[in-house]
């Protein structure tokens, strides 16, 4: 079985932008951001993105792992993203371009 590396590497990248992208829509439709109770997690979901896609194989999975304790604490200090349409329209175009421009 021959696997081209090249080929596989390009799925991945493409893997790690979609993923950062669903990161921020999931963080900020569900409000989470910096909370006083949150720890090394309170962070914006604009910082979850970027950390997601820059260090996608740590970040993606801690955020998929504590997502259901980020909500909860969203619950309770809900934070309301500024330009969440524009930030979802630049990540999907900075995604694009690196994807087809690499």
């Amino acid at each position: 079985m021959n696997i081209n590396l090249t080929v596989l590497g390009h799925i991945l990248y493409i893997i790690g932008c979609l993923c950062s992208i669903w990161v921020y829509i999931d963080a900020s439709g569900h409000k989470i951001g910096n909370t006083p109770e949150g720890g090394y997690l309170s962070i914006s979901a604009t910082w979850w993105a970027i950390l997601s896609f820059i260090l996608w194989i740590v970040v993606f999975p801690i955020y998929l792992i504590k997502r259901q304790k980020l909500i909860d604490l969203a619950k309770q200090y809900p934070v309301e993203p500024k330009a969440r349409n524009l930030k979802i329209g630049l990540f999907s175009l900075v995604a694009i371009f690196l994807i087809f421009f690499k």
